[in-house]
């Protein structure tokens, strides 16, 4: 199922993941789980649109000093917004500094980001699981461009859920192509300066390409290391997000529905 933008004007790289298959013949449904961007650019036209998406809980996987400079708009008193005030979010930062500068450079820098993402972000996506398994749903889960914390949180659900790896590696591939992140970037830098954005766009277009992308061997590379220092997803899912065999279901019955009944 090909992936696409919800139309809703000003967000970046909103998603509703419904129609993607589990192996047990099961879909997502449509409706429960939508993934994305930054949501500061979306104005007040468009903000009932927004609301029609009847969310529950909008998880914000961003640092602190991103939403204080790309705040989310008002969503509607019945939201729960939860976010982190954590400042070991430091998984970006490197991208501006130092000597990197080709397109490999890029790419290990990105690969090291994947590495990173499973472990300072652990109690943000258990918490992110909790709101699932609760069944507050629909959920959005975003970041600043959805498609590195956003995408790691992703293929935890799907992954969860049993979507196949190829489908979920497509899944997170869909971003580049939907999103002209260099445009929308540029944009940011413009109005900061100073961020760290701003920063690793002075770089060469090689390095900055490479870091922009959602190359599936990001992903996979990734999900590599979980099962590296874990010993599987799985082993990840059931010890650090706590999803032993009855929440999993739980989890899959909130989700899922039978492919007859899933709206394409």
């Amino acid at each position: 199922m090909a992936a696409s933008l919800l139309p809703i004007k000003g967000a970046r790289n909103l998603r509703d993941m419904g129609g993607l298959r589990s192996l047990d013949g099961r879909v997502l449904r449509h409706g429960m789980l939508f993934r994305s961007g930054s949501l500061h650019e979306i104005e007040a036209e468009s903000a009932d649109a927004l609301a029609a998406l009847g969310l529950q809980t909008i998880c914000d996987f961003r640092a602190p000093d991103e939403r204080l400079d790309q705040p989310t708009p008002l969503v509607g008193d019945l939201v729960e917004i939860v976010s982190w005030d954590d400042a070991q979010d430091l998984t970006h930062r490197g991208l501006a500094e130092g000597e990197m500068r080709t397109r490999e450079d890029g790419r290990r820098a990105v690969m090291k980001i994947y590495e990173q993402l499973p472990v300072l972000h652990l109690e943000k996506y258990r918490v992110m699981f909790e709101r699932l398994v609760a069944g507050k749903v629909p959920m959005l889960f975003h970041c600043a461009a959805g498609k590195d914390r956003t995408g790691i949180a992703a293929a935890l659900i799907l992954e969860a859920i049993g979507v196949s790896r190829s489908d979920i590696l497509e899944d997170y591939a869909a971003s580049e192509k939907l999103v002209h992140y260099l445009s929308l970037f540029r944009k940011d830098a413009q109005r900061n300066p100073r961020s760290v954005v701003a920063r690793y766009l002075q770089k060469p277009e090689s390095f900055v390409s490479a870091v922009l992308s959602s190359d599936p061997a990001y992903l996979d590379h990734g999900l590599a290391s979980i099962a590296d220092r874990w010993g599987s997803t799985e082993a990840y899912l059931e010890r650090e997000m706590r999803l032993d065999a009855e929440r999993k279901e739980r989890l899959r019955d909130i989700l899922l529905e039978e492919a007859a009944a899933s709206k394409n």
